[in-house]
């Protein structure tokens, strides 16, 4: 039974370690800070939104500053791509 264990862990690496709103913080900034393409940047940002809406719903007014913070990240994530694009364009 050990190794099936042990399969499921390598499978969920990038998974939250518990469903509290912390470690589920850390799992979104985690997967903000391992978008490399408009679309895994897309979906990061709906995975924040469902984050907020658990946190709206469940009346958990401090953790909107974390949310405020990751949607920051994600935000500056795109900027500088967007700029970097605009870079290479104007450089041919």
């Amino acid at each position: 039974m050990r190794p099936y264990l042990i399969t499921v862990k390598k499978l969920n690496y990038m998974a939250a370690t518990s469903n509290h709103d912390g470690d589920v913080g850390i799992w979104i900034e985690k997967v903000i800070n391992s978008c490399e393409t408009p679309q895994q940047e897309i979906t990061a940002r709906k995975l924040l939104r469902l984050f907020e809406e658990r946190l709206l719903r469940d009346g958990k007014g401090a953790y909107s500053l974390y949310s405020r913070k990751l949607r920051n990240l994600l935000d500056e994530k795109v900027y500088t791509r967007l700029h970097k694009i605009q870079e290479d364009a104007n450089s041919n």
